[in-house]
């Protein structure tokens, strides 16, 4: 069986170039055959693609002018793809994505341009990628193979929108660990000592984002598998959906990627069984003010 596990690039750019040539090349190894990146990971398809130059070895997903919904337009998406397939040394992506695109930016020219993409064989589905409202209407036009959106333990607002999606569909969730290394103690200790540092050298406060997913933990925590929450939140993200759904995974640790593949490969764990509950304690502990996060 195929692995479910897709590999994040985001931050290859901050990788060398036998860092990420090592990654690609152990994730293939395990099993792992996907990888999403996105135009504006510049660097990052520059590296992969030097990894991969001439191995066929991976599906690559990217994503459409993420600079700003004002680019995406017919020419933008047209220039973005030829951009990756030129980084990545590829004639033919997997699935291109609008990426957090708002809703009224999905009109028929731009789905057009999408489709015609993949009519003329650059890429091989189309999707989008993004939460909530505008997700729900995504799904609704009907004309999306795919999806990726944000799915965690702590973050399930979007539960609702991915059972609307078909049969065929690929779902790709999203910031599926939610920060998972956190402990009870490092929670506190994070975010005392990120003010205190950011503060001395004169930075930007901590993200209202990151604060927000602190304390969805703290309120959490207790019911979740003490001392492992990584693996936890990962099988949750692994085993709380359907076959077609596939879990990012943001790392440039080759031991994690070895842990993840084995937490898949393990599907009977007792932890399994835990994905229901951690349904109905997101059901009991959310507060109405938890939306999904972007990402």
């Amino acid at each position: 069986m195929a692995s479910r596990l897709v590999l994040g690039s985001a931050n290859y750019g901050r990788l060398t170039q036998a860092e990420v040539d090592t990654l690609l090349r152990t994730a293939l190894e395990l099993g792992i055959s996907k990888i999403d990146t996105a135009h504006r990971y510049e660097d990052s398809e520059k590296k992969i693609g030097i990894s991969l130059r001439g191995n066929n070895g991976f599906s690559i997903n990217t994503k459409a002018c993420p600079y700003g919904p004002e680019f995406f337009t017919p020419a933008g998406i047209r220039l973005s793809v030829e951009e990756s397939l030129r980084r990545l040394g590829r004639e033919s992506l997997g699935t291109l994505f609008a990426h957090s695109i708002p809703a009224s930016y999905l009109n028929s020219e731009n789905i057009e341009t999408m489709i015609s993409l993949k009519q003329e064989g650059k890429i091989e589905r189309i999707g989008y990628s993004g939460d909530g409202s505008d997700l729900s209407l995504a799904i609704d036009i009907g004309v999306f193979d795919d999806f990726q959106v944000t799915m965690n333990i702590i973050d399930q607002a979007n539960s609702k929108e991915i059972k609307k999606t078909s049969d065929s569909a690929d779902v790709y969730f999203k910031l599926s660990m939610a920060q998972a290394v956190w402990t009870s103690l490092e929670c506190k200790a994070r975010i005392k000592s990120q003010k205190r540092i950011r503060m001395f050298f004169n930075k930007p406060p901590v993200p209202e984002s990151w604060s927000d997913y602190c304390a969805r933990f703290d309120r959490m925590r207790s019911e979740i598998n003490y001392g492992d929450y990584a693996t936890s939140f990962l099988r949750f993200a692994l085993f709380s959906g359907s076959a077609n759904q596939f879990v990012i995974l943001g790392t440039k640790s080759l031991q994690h990627l070895r842990e993840a593949v084995q937490t898949e490969l393990d599907p009977l764990n007792p932890e399994v069984l835990e994905v229901s509950r951690y349904e109905e304690l997101y059901k009991i502990r959310s507060l109405p003010e938890w939306n999904a996060h972007a990402g």
